[in-house]
């Protein structure tokens, strides 16, 4: 929705040739405009990305099984029934 996106960096045009680098992470839309003859033109947009699975997110994902693991493997507590009243 419009209204919960962040602030505007950027509005522009880009030109056939022309290439526009938007770093990863960043919310970004696309739109083609009207040509000359009030045809909409095409627009070609190309994903690049040699960080894969290396965000935080990634991170975290692999790392908190192996800490509930660890936590269950030492603490009988952890192993231990439910209450019946949980």
């Amino acid at each position: 929705k419009p209204n919960q996106l962040p602030t505007l960096l950027i509005d522009t045009i880009l030109e056939p040739g022309d290439f526009l680098f938007i770093p990863r992470g960043f919310i970004h839309q696309a739109e083609t405009v009207p040509l000359h003859d009030n045809e909409t033109g095409h627009s070609l947009h190309l994903t690049l990305s040699t960080a894969q699975n290396n965000a935080w997110a990634d991170f975290i994902e692999l790392l908190i099984p192996q800490a509930v693991g660890s936590a269950i493997a030492s603490s009988q507590d952890m192993r231990s029934s439910l209450p019946f009243d949980y």
